[in-house]
């Protein structure tokens, strides 16, 4: 079956070794051509691809598009509305107006919620469905090829959202800077849900204000419960204590209390964003502090 599944990437051998009979779409030899040039093409390919086969919209895919799968692979052969429940209400009327109209679909950048890493991911995706014709000329498949581009997308919104912190200076004393914080925060939950800043005055016994404040280095708090979820479904569930460096370059200020994103993880590259917010805090307040020590 070489022929119809080439190559030595994980799914050609996978498709190599299942056994077709058990499946609706039947044994490879009787398959359409259309439907053989196609798989082909997926194995073939780098670039992340899908086909979705027959009224149930039988699933094969390529090897670069196991990392978009996550937990869900493996997945081969399974009907499409088994394989994204999540995501069906939105993706199955696409497919059903491709198979019907035979028209393709376009969608950029598209908002699609997923639960592939064990929690309700945001995630954004641009892709087109196209038809695949069976011998007959009628629409028997969808062929799609995929790009994810959520770390474009968020990357792009987090770099607005500090662009719009910065713009908060001017502030004449802590308190109006703290306030400025408090507003912008409003305007970003998608990235920040919560933003509490915390001056040497002021004491949360939910945090690790203290600790913080008098090591320098931001701590991690997980299993947080009760806060607002800046928009999305879920609330967050881990939040970064910080430190608020001084001008002065002695004691931290402070320390600011920034919770992550339920539809995020909380990696390398949203810690460095969260670092490079509370930073940005610490300027305006170190710059209001300074008007008022003129003053």
């Amino acid at each position: 079956m070489s022929d119809v599944f080439p190559g030595n990437s994980e799914m050609a051998a996978r498709m190599r070794a299942f056994d077709w009979s058990t499946s609706p779409l039947g044994v490879p030899a009787g398959w359409p051509d259309a439907l053989r040039t196609a798989v082909r093409i997926c194995l073939t390919s780098r670039f992340p691809m899908i086909l979705w086969w027959g009224p149930e919209l039988r699933f094969l895919y390529n090897d670069a598009y196991l990392p978009l799968l996550g937990s869900k692979h493996p997945a081969l052969d399974k009907p499409g509305r088994e394989v994204w429940t999540e995501i069906w209400h939105i993706i199955g009327p696409m497919l059903d107006s491709v198979l019907s109209t035979g028209e393709a679909t376009w969608s950029d950048d598209l908002l699609l919620p997923m639960n592939r890493h064990g929690y309700w991911e945001e995630t954004y995706w641009t892709y087109s469905y196209s038809p695949l014709l069976d011998e007959s000329g009628t629409v028997a498949g969808v062929f799609t090829a995929v790009s994810d581009t959520t770390d474009r997308v968020v990357g792009a919104r987090r770099m607005a959202a500090l662009q719009d912190l910065g713009a908060q200076a001017g502030a004449t004393s802590a308190d109006e800077a703290v306030r400025r914080i408090a507003d912008w925060a409003d305007r970003h939950g998608a990235d920040v849900p919560y933003v509490s800043v915390h001056l040497d005055d002021v004491a949360d016994d939910r945090w690790p204000l203290a600790a913080v404040t008098r090591s320098g280095e931001p701590v991690v708090v997980a299993g947080v419960t009760g806060l607002p979820s800046g928009g999305w479904p879920t609330p967050p569930a881990e939040v970064m204590v910080l430190p608020l460096r001084s001008d002065a370059g002695d004691r931290p200020l402070g320390a600011a209390v920034l919770a992550a994103s339920a539809g995020r993880a909380l990696d390398e590259d949203y810690r460095a964003f969260l670092r490079l917010v509370a930073d940005q805090c610490a300027t305006l307040i170190n710059g209001a502090m300074a008007y008022q020590a003129q003053r």
